[in-house]
């Protein structure tokens, strides 16, 4: 009797090194498994601070683009009132651009607080802005572009 429990206790004891076994080689398998996804964060953050830094250069760029032809169309008009000015913020995990006039220092919302002359003359800046990126097909349609544009200032135009 004593020889059968001593064989049952071995009998469990060999099964038991064959589970500790499996488990060793499967926390092995784990750490490999570990190590392989760290070089990959690794590689992806490094590939992503790549990525941020040239759309970072892009949009710099392009605000410069924007804000100097906004900018050249306003001075036309309305010389030394209203700065153009573009931010890019991140919203809702995407980046939008947010377009304001800047006039005695105070920002302003082109569409609510500025005039519709005002208005017209930077979207249709805008519009050629955006032509001039060479992304679009070389047709413009406008219809009324400066309706709100006073006489004063067509006039103006006209003269110079």
């Amino acid at each position: 009797m004593e020889k059968t429990r001593l064989e049952k206790y071995k009998k469990v004891l060999e099964q038991s090194k064959g589970v500790r076994a499996k488990y060793n080689k499967e926390l092995e398998e784990i750490k490999q498994e570990l190590k392989e996804s760290n070089i990959l964060l690794e590689q992806t953050l490094k590939a992503q601070k790549v990525i941020q830094t040239v759309a970072q250069d892009t949009q710099n760029k392009l605000k410069f683009h924007i804000q100097d032809i906004v900018q050249l169309a306003l001075d036309t008009c309305y010389p030394e009132v209203y700065k153009f000015c573009v931010d890019f913020e991140i919203k809702r995990g995407k980046t939008e651009a947010k377009l304001f006039f800047l006039k005695d220092g105070e920002e302003i919302n082109p569409i609510e607080a500025a005039g519709g002359g005002v208005v017209d003359l930077a979207a249709f800046a805008l519009r050629i802005a955006a032509w001039s990126l060479g992304k679009s097909d070389n047709t413009i349609v406008l219809d009324e572009p400066f309706k709100h544009l006073s006489r004063i200032y067509s006039l103006k135009q006209g003269k110079s």
